[in-house]
């Protein structure tokens, strides 16, 4: 029974961080959809699968998310 309990908590933990991030910083764009797949806005590499299933409007791959909300540009 635990197990049910602790996947609905990581469940709402998640839907709660989305909403989170999607308040302090907005999507602008969506993730360019490659055979099928999800690349990043600004390196073009996919998107992993878990990041697409937690944030299916990602615009960005963790590592380019990262620069931007630290203000960092990205030089592929």
């Amino acid at each position: 029974m635990s197990d049910i309990v602790d996947k609905a908590n990581k469940h709402s933990e998640a839907a709660l961080q989305r909403q989170i991030n999607n308040q302090r910083h907005p999507p602008t764009a969506r993730a360019h959809i490659v055979d099928g797949k999800h690349c990043c806005m600004d390196c073009e590499n996919i998107i992993p699968l878990e990041r697409s299933a937690l944030y299916p409007d990602a615009p960005r791959c963790v590592p380019c998310q990262t620069n931007f909300e630290e203000g960092r540009k990205h030089f592929a």
